[in-house]
């Protein structure tokens, strides 16, 4: 038989993959144009099932409706289109509608196996299909769409034209839509029915011309309502008031049945020695129970009682024995105080007398001093300090314009003082880039000098941070706390930007950055916006001006230490400068390289790859992206600064290692340090191998900074 794309099949589902999303269905039927027939295996090729591509979340053995298409890909030669989970039929053959509904409502669980379908129909005696039925935990609903979406008018249709026989003599429901509901009916409960039944009954006499009888229908009444419709024209709204108010008639007879045999029932149990030996029983055990409960609640309120009671005793007790030692204590404080007015009346009569007796002396003192013109000292007018060479000059440099020139010059550096080329490469990017270089490690000060070495000529100066730096004034020699005292670099910064100005690049290192707190005397300097140092008036006279403002050609470096007596670094710092760690120099290097001097008037160029490379920074990070958009910029900068002399990874690397790693270091507790290191690492394109080396790294920064 000749299977066409567009065939309508009817199949089980097998071997989901949910990873992957596909799976296979199995045809049970199919339709190429003589209606359901059972297919051979050969007439789906290669293995007698369909793929289904990007298969929905379905449970392995449902039973699905779909077309079949032609497949591509693949060993199958047909794949899955238009799949559609069939809903169960429950098969209820032996009871009518109505009974099948109760059942269903108050007693039948929900199918199994049946795939994620949520619909149930029934099928019913006189092989009607009702349905469609929602099982789900509100209970059992109508989940027919638009109008037939309510219990009083659930769809009925021929169980022969819509029903399925699966596997596992199960059953199941094909919705063909060529095939509209045969009728509907009322699924409700009996009480809702009789409710309904009787409106209809009153409906249908009263526009037959019989009188209602005072408020309700009686049964009478409503089996003329049943004849009337009976009668009258073959309509569906006939139909449906007709099934109704014969059902109530129905469920009027089995009540009245019921009734009639309830009291004989009753008198026949009572009477029945098992039944009443077993009610005396109950009735024992219930009294007990209820003597026993009453008196475990009057024990256990008595107790209640009873150590509210100790309690109570408890804290008179304490009050009292508090009140007994305030007493004492007023008393001893009385007698104090009264012993100590009386010695200070003592002494100010001594007072009193001495100061009567020596009053002639005290007035020859007074005018004495007043026609000497004596005063209270006051400190003399400060005279600014200057400094005159904060650096050390040194003949011969070269002076190099081009950043590949240079770079050799920053390896010749690194190589005579045993550093790795990346650590100065660092340097140079956060010079290029506006930042200060945070040097840390046992390598952080010859870094430094070596860097100077081949952008300085050497020039190289240090500024010790103390612990009582309290303000940027303090970074001008002039102490916060005191400013009437200098300390003793005073005035070596704005030395060393006057020497920078006049002999081109040099640097000045702040050493131990972190032994003051970096928000009260660095980051109000590094926030300003033109990097300039408000000097207050009482110490213009001292500094020698109003505004302290540091040339572009002095390069500020900052080194770190790790210790007990440093302060944390605050994670603002990082939208201003950039963390490297620096290891040991190695013991065997030359030690000699030839100084440059780094022509500082280039512009920074921008390198595209490094924006695409930071604007995925917080794709990355998620929920440890801690700090503002500040920390991009910096990245992006710095990032500019360093593709200008290191290309591809190299990159990524060093934005990790000196941006991003310090600032989540300063942020962020252990664990969720080392999660997002792992994440910066997955960012950098490192592999799990090499992840530990950046969580080390990280862990190190959170002991020196935080």
């Amino acid at each position: 038989m000749v299977v066409a794309a567009g065939t309508l099949v009817i199949g089980i589902v097998e071997r989901v993959n949910r990873e992957k999303r596909i799976g296979s269905v199995r045809p049970l039927y199919h339709d190429v144009g003589a209606g359901w027939e059972k297919p051979d295996r050969s007439d789906y090729p290669t293995r007698g099932r369909l793929f289904w591509r990007k298969a929905p979340d379905i449970e392995e053995g449902a039973v699905v409706s779909c077309r079949a298409d032609h497949n591509a890909h693949g060993e199958d030669h047909f794949s899955v289109s238009d799949g559609l989970a069939l809903p169960p039929v429950e098969d209820l053959r032996n009871l009518n509608y109505a009974d099948a509904a109760e059942q269903l409502r108050t007693r039948m669980p929900a199918p199994q196996n049946s795939g994620r379908a949520r619909e149930v129909y029934l099928w019913c005696a006189d092989d009607k299909l009702v349905g469609p039925f929602k099982i789900g935990h509100a209970g059992t609903k109508s989940a027919a769409p638009g109008e037939f979406g309510r219990l009083d008018r659930v769809p009925v249709r021929s169980a022969a034209q819509a029903v399925i026989h699966g596997p596992e003599g199960k059953y199941y429901y094909y919705n063909n839509p060529t095939v509209p509901p045969a009728d509907f009916v009322d699924c409700r409960s009996d009480e809702e029915i009789l409710e309904t039944a009787l409106r209809n009954a009153v409906e249908v006499t009263k526009e037959a011309g019989i009188p209602t009888p005072e408020l309700l229908s009686t049964r009478t009444h409503i089996q003329e309502a049943a004849s009337l419709l009976r009668t009258s024209e073959n309509s569906r709204d006939r139909r449906n008031k007709l099934a109704r108010i014969e059902r109530a008639l129905r469920i009027c007879s089995e009540s009245d049945a019921i009734r009639s045999r309830a009291s004989e029932l009753t008198e026949q149990l009572l009477s029945h020695p098992t039944v009443a030996s077993e009610l005396d029983k109950i009735r024992k055990s219930t009294r007990a129970k209820a003597l026993a409960e009453g008196r475990r609640d009057f024990e256990s309120e008595l107790g209640s009682l009873r150590e509210d009671e100790a309690k109570l005793r408890s804290e008179l007790r304490d009050l009292e024995h508090t009140l007994e030692v305030k007493r004492n204590q007023v008393i001893a404080v009385d007698q104090s105080v009264s012993q100590q007015l009386d010695n200070l009346e003592s002494r100010v009569l001594e007072k009193v007398g001495q100061a009567v007796d020596d009053a002639s002396e005290l007035l020859a003192d007074s005018v004495l001093f007043r026609a000497l013109g004596h005063t209270a000292d006051r400190p003399p007018k400060s005279t600014p300090v200057r400094t005159s060479r904060p650096f050390s000059s040194r003949n011969g440099a070269v002076t190099v314009n081009k950043a590949p020139e240079f770079d050799q010059f920053l390896r010749e550096a690194a190589n005579a003082y045993g550093l790795p080329h990346k650590a100065l490469r660092k340097i140079h990017a956060s010079f290029r880039a506006g930042l200060i270089p945070v040097v840390s490690g046992n390598g952080a000060t010859a870094a430094l000098a070596a860097y100077a070495t081949a952008a300085c000529a050497g020039r190289i100066t240090s500024l010790p941070v103390a612990h009582d730096f309290l303000s940027p004034i303090d970074l001008l020699g002039v102490r916060a706390s005191d400013p009437t005292k200098q300390r003793m670099h005073a005035d070596l910064l704005l030395a060393a930007s006057r020497e920078a100005e006049a002999g081109g690049p040099a640097m000045l290192v702040l050493q131990s950055v972190n032994q003051a707190p970096t928000e009260s005397y660095l980051l109000p300097w590094l926030q300003a916006p033109d990097r300039t140092i408000a000097v207050p008036v009482a110490v213009q006279d001292t500094v020698g001006c109003t505004h302290a403002m540091i040339h572009k050609n002095l390069l500020v470096a900052a080194t770190a230490v790790a210790g007990v007596t440093t302060a944390p670094l605050s994670p603002y710092i990082w939208g201003f400068c950039v963390a490297i760690d620096v290891p040991a120099p190695t013991e065997n290097h030359p030690g000699h390289v030839t100084p440059a001097r780094l022509n500082l008037g280039a512009k920074l160029p921008t390198a595209t790859h490094v924006h695409q490379l930071t604007a995925r920074l917080s794709e990355f990070l998620g929920e440890y992206w801690v700090l503002d958009n500040g920390l991009s910029t910096t990245a992006h900068r710095f990032g500019d600064a360093h593709h200008e002399i290191a290309k591809g990874d190299a990159v990524a690397n060093a934005i990790a290692t000196s941006i991003l790693l310090p600032a989540l270091a300063t942020s962020l507790p252990g664990p969720d340090l080392d999660a997002a290191a792992a994440s910066v690492a997955k960012w950098c394109g490192i592999d799990n191998a090499d992840t530990q080396s950046f969580r080390r790294l990280a862990n190190r920064f959170r002991r020196r900074f935080a």
